[in-house]
C-alpha cells in the first residue's frame, strides 16, 4: 500500500502568519523569534497529511527561548570581540565548534520528540559519541587527508616543473601542472565530501524512532560519491565552456576585431549561465541524495515500511529558479509563497509503502509515556533547522 504525503497549506494563508511573525520579532527586538519559529513549524506540520492524518509540532516558544538566547549572546560576543579581543573571540569560536555535535544531537532529539503523528511521538536515539564522530571527527580528518593529498601532489608536480629546462616549455609545463593539481584536488575533495556526508546521513536516518519502531538505512559512500561526481561533471563542463568563451574574447581583444564589443553581453551571459548551472547542480545533487537516502530508509523490525522519494532534478531546478525570481522581484514579499511551493513539491514526491494502520496500532498505547518522559528530560533545549 502506497501512502503519499499531501500538503494543504496556502501561500496567502501563510503570508498572514509570516508577516505578523516578522513584525512582532522586530518590535520585540528579536525576543519573539522562538515563538515565531514554533508558529511556522506548527503551520507546516499541521498542513502535512499522511494516510488521512496530519502531523503535530508540540514545542513551545518558551522551550526554545533559552537556547536562542544563549546562541544570540555568543554571536554578539563573538562579533563584538573579534577586533578588540581576538583571543576571547577565538575561544568562543572554538567552544561553538566543539559543542556543535552535542547541539546537533540534542536538536535532533528535541525536534523528534516534539513531533507527533496519530497520537504517537517520534524519537531520536543517535548517541552524542556518534554525533562527535560524524559531525566533527570525520570532517576534520577529511580536511587533513585532502590537504595532505593536495600538498603531496603539488610537491611532486613542483619537482617535475623544476625539471623542465627549456624556457619555451616552461609556460606549457606550468599550465599542465596547474591543470593536474586542480583535477586531483577536485577528486580528493569530492571523495572526502562523499565520505563525510554519508556518515552524517547514516547517523540521522538510523537514529529516528516512531514510537518503538526503529528507522534503519543502509547507506553506501560509493553512492554518495557517484551523486557528487554527477554534479561536479556538470560544473566542470560549464567551466570549460566558459573558459573557451573567455579565450575567444581575449583573442578578439588582442586582434582588435569588432567582436570585442560583445564582451559585456558575453559577460552577462556567463553570469546568468553560472547562476543557472549552480541552481541545476544544487537541484541535481539534492534530488539524487534525497531519492537515495529515502529509498534506503525503512521503519520497523520487520522492515515492512519503506520511504519513497521520486524527485526529478529538472523539475526541482525549475522550482528553485522560479522561486528565486519570485523572491528577487517581490523584494522578499513572496517568501511565504515560495516556502509553501517547496512544501507542496516535496510532499507530492514523497510516500511511505506499507499498511500504516497496522504500524500505528501496534505500539500506540505504550509509547506516549516514554516520549513525554523524554521531552521532560530536555532541560536545556537547542533547536536547529536542517
Amino acid at each position: 500500500m502506497k501512502n503519499a504525503f499531501q500538503f494543504h497549506g496556502r501561500g496567502g494563508e501563510y503570508f498572514g502568519i509570516w508577516i505578523v511573525n516578522i513584525l512582532l520579532t522586530i518590535v520585540t527586538l528579536g525576543l519573539y523569534n522562538p515563538w515565531a519559529h514554533v508558529r511556522n513549524k506548527q503551520y507546516f506540520y499541521g498542513n502535512t497529511e499522511l494516510a488521512g492524518e496530519r502531523f503535530e509540532y508540540l514545542a513551545t516558544g518558551k522551550q526554545i527561548f533559552l537556547g536562542r538566547l544563549i546562541a544570540g549572546i555568543l554571536f554578539v560576543a563573538y562579533i563584538s570581540l573579534s577586533n578588540s579581543m581576538p583571543i576571547v573571540s577565538g575561544a568562543i569560536f572554538l567552544f561553538v565548534m566543539v559543542a556543535f555535535p552535542w547541539v546537533v544531537q540534542r536538536s535532533l532529539r528535541f525536534n523528534a520528540v516534539m513531533t507527533r503523528y496519530r497520537g504517537v511521538r517520534f524519537g531520536f536515539v543517535g548517541t552524542i559519541k556518534d554525533a562527535y564522530v560524524n559531525f566533527l571527527g570525520k570532517p576534520i580528518l577529511a580536511y587533513v587527508i585532502a590537504a595532505l593529498w593536495v600538498s603531496g601532489v603539488v610537491f611532486v608536480l613542483g619537482i617535475m616543473g623544476v625539471a623542465i629546462s627549456q624556457p619555451k616549455d616552461l609556460l606549457s609545463g606550468i599550465s599542465l601542472i596547474v591543470l593536474v593539481v586542480l583535477i586531483l584536488t577536485l577528486f580528493a575533495f569530492v571523495q572526502m565530501f562523499a565520505w563525510v556526508n554519508q556518515g552524517i546521513a547514516s547517523y540521522i536516518h538510523n537514529g529516528y524512532l516512531y514510537g518503538e519502531h526503529v528507522f534503519s538505512a543502509q547507506l553506501e559512500t560509493k553512492q554518495f560519491d557517484k551523486i557528487y561526481w554527477s554534479g561536479a561533471k556538470v560544473a566542470v563542463v560549464f567551466v570549460l565552456i566558459a573558459a573557451a568563451i573567455m579565450g575567444g574574447l581575449i583573442y578578439a581583444f588582442k586582434s582588435g576585431t569588432q567582436m570585442f564589443a560583445l564582451v559585456p553581453l558575453a559577460g552577462l551571459g556567463l553570469y546568468i549561465g553560472m547562476f543557472a548551472v549552480m541552481l541545476y547542480v544544487r537541484a541535481l545533487v539534492y534530488a539524487k541524495i534525497r531519492n537515495y537516502t529515502y529509498g534506503q530508509t525503512l521503519i520497523g523490525a520487520e522492515r515492512a515500511y519503506a520511504f519513497e522519494s521520486n524527485i526529478m532534478p529538472s523539475d526541482y531546478a525549475v522550482l528553485l529558479f522560479t522561486n528565486t525570481l519570485m523572491v528577487i522581484f517581490s523584494l522578499g514579499l513572496l517568501t511565504p509563497f515560495v516556502r509553501v511551493r517547496i512544501a507542496e513539491f516535496l510532499a507530492k514526491h514523497t510516500a511511505i509503502q506499507g499498511d500504516l494502520d497496522a504500524l500505528v496500532t501496534q505500539e500506540q498505547a505504550g509509547v506516549q509515556t516514554g516520549a513525554t518522559a523524554d521531552a521532560l528530560s530536555d532541560v536545556f533545549n537547542l533547536d536547529i533547522q536542517f
